[in-house]
């Protein structure tokens, strides 16, 4: 926080096991399962760790049982036969969610390519200009990414995935899941599933 104390520990939950970045092999073991969801000027902000990435329930949890507007999503992809692939997953995970995404990969050579992507990407009624993704290259560089509260209104209004998904797609966590027995948001609307009840 602005005060240099420590908001959050996340332990990654996925763990690469192939090609050159496999976690498994150099003994490493996944997190516990815990969301790792943060408060930053009034933005909730989710956290995942590169391979992570992979897997869209984890990001539909952060963004709508959640309810982060902003993840952030630190990574190493090593340039190997899967990082063709990253930038489609980062743009996916954000739209499909409406949500910012920040993907930050290590630089170098072999790495690279760090990507902040808005909630959609192109025309949004509603919205002046288009939105669009930026990225850099192999180089350290800075990217800024504003979270713009008028741009995840109309992105949401624009297009209702939170609230055309199907009622079973929306079910109560199992009983016992305790990182999820809170009011979940549903679309920007505050129409809530209490998974509790």
């Amino acid at each position: 926080d602005p005060r240099g104390q420590l908001v959050l520990a996340y332990d990654k939950m996925h763990l690469c096991d192939m090609g050159d970045c496999s976690e498994i092999a150099h003994g490493c073991s996944p997190g516990e399962g815990e969301l790792g969801v943060f408060e930053c000027d009034g933005v909730r902000v989710g956290v995942t760790i590169c391979y992570d990435l992979r897997f869209p329930e984890l990001y539909r949890a952060l963004a709508w049982d959640a309810g982060c507007d902003l993840i952030l999503h630190p990574a190493a992809f090593v340039r190997d036969a899967t990082f063709p692939m990253y930038h489609q997953f980062v743009a996916t995970r954000a739209v499909e969610n409406g949500v910012y995404l920040l993907s930050v990969s290590y630089a170098g050579e072999r790495f690279g390519s760090s990507v902040a992507c808005p909630p959609w990407i192109g025309d949004v009624p509603g919205l002046a200009a288009p939105l669009a993704a930026a990225s850099l290259g192999t180089a350290e560089g800075v990217l800024p990414l504003v979270v713009e509260p008028r741009h995840l209104e109309a992105v949401r209004r624009a297009y209702p995935y939170r609230r055309d998904v199907h009622p079973r797609l929306r079910a109560p966590p199992a009983q016992g899941d305790r990182r999820l027995q809170r009011e979940r948001r549903v679309g920007g609307e505050g129409v809530g599933v209490r998974p509790d009840s």
